[in-house]
Order: C-alpha cells, then sequence, then structure tokens
C-alpha cells in the first residue's frame, strides 16, 4: 500500500486484482 490513494491504475493487485 503505497499509493493507493489516488487509484489510478490498477495495477498493483494489492485490493483489487485486474
Amino acid at each position: 500500500m503505497n499509493e493507493k490513494n489516488e487509484y489510478t491504475e490498477p495495477i498493483h493487485s494489492d485490493d483489487t486484482q485486474f
């Protein structure tokens, strides 16, 4: 959870697995 504040690209695969 580094920059999961503005939610720009769902590529973190942390909370949203796209």
